[in-house]
């Protein structure tokens, strides 16, 4: 982990803790949420506690936990608070409480007046520490699995590139080439880099396990039928029955869905793929030849 990422998440960890226990006040949590935000680039929630900290100036960006109506008096009428979370945790402490209220009508202010006690003040506060305490967890969680994730893939990343430049080295320019394609902005070319799967897969197919005219497991693993032969590679060289199964039913899946798209390419038929798909697609390929390297001991 970086050092910004350990600074963020103790200040994270700091957050929750004094939510939890209590002992802080609201102004010292707000000042805290507000340099995490920063420092993990969350522009929305540092514009959002920065004027819980400072204060409402326009009543348009009042959120709704800080309107409070009060039937009793009159149902059309609505107290904003404006005042900074720090004062409000103050009020919400004190037996004598003055607000101005306003009568609104179609979220139009049309008149202005007094009332002498307002209820409701510690739900803001408690509105205020609880998108922290909420919002806190999501980025902690994010920091400290999130680069796990990307260890993961990178360690794998480096496996699979060192094996492929000795087991099919083609295949590297052709995933550089499909990542170029998930760049453009048009179906067509999402399309195409799902197909260059198919091309990769298939090469790779070539190397680890070369068409046969027999029929191995009832399948056939002839020169197209690129699947069959990794699924037959698979069922040879991985020893673990639960890992076996595993891989084969992705290139199952893969498979089915990598050839479908081709199919339509081929016909000039509109295949109907977003970015993301085809980012899944090109990343499932990888992984998968990642683990047919990794379990099959190439």
């Amino acid at each position: 982990m970086t050092q910004k990422t350990d600074e963020a998440i103790e200040i994270a960890e700091k957050i929750k803790k004094d939510i939890q226990e209590g002992h802080s006040n609201i102004s010292q949590i707000v000042r805290q949420y507000y340099d995490l935000a920063t420092l993990v680039g969350n522009k929305d929630e540092a514009k959002w506690v920065s004027e819980e900290s400072d204060g409402y100036k326009e009543i348009k960006n009042i959120p709704d936990y800080r309107k409070i109506t009060n039937p009793a008096i009159e149902k059309n009428k609505c107290t904003f608070i404006l005042d900074d979370c720090d004062k409000v945790e103050k009020k919400s402490l004190s037996d004598s409480l003055y607000y101005e209220y306003y009568v609104y009508s179609n979220n139009q202010i049309i008149d202005g007046t007094f009332i002498v006690k307002c209820e409701g003040l510690s739900d803001i506060v408690k509105n205020i520490k609880n998108r922290i305490y909420r919002e806190t967890t999501n980025i902690l969680i994010e920091l400290k699995f999130g680069g796990i994730i990307e260890t993961i893939f990178e360690d794998t990343k480096k496996l699979v590139d060192s094996k492929l430049v000795d087991v099919c080295p083609d295949a590297i320019e052709k995933f550089t080439s499909a990542f170029e394609r998930l760049r453009e902005t048009k179906p067509e070319s999402w399309a195409q880099a799902v197909t260059t799967c198919r091309r990769i897969l298939k090469d790779f197919a070539d190397e680890i396990y070369p068409p046969k005219d027999e029929l191995v497991n009832d399948r056939n693993v002839g020169e197209e039928y690129y699947i069959n032969r990794l699924w037959a590679f698979a069922s040879e060289n991985i020893k673990s029955h639960t890992n076996k199964e595993l891989i084969q039913s992705e290139l199952e899946y893969m498979g089915q869905r990598i050839d479908s798209i081709y199919d339509l390419t081929c016909k000039g038929t509109h295949a109907e793929i977003s970015r993301e798909e085809a980012e899944r697609a090109i990343i499932r390929t990888y992984l998968l030849i990642g683990d047919l390297i990794k379990l099959g001991g190439l």
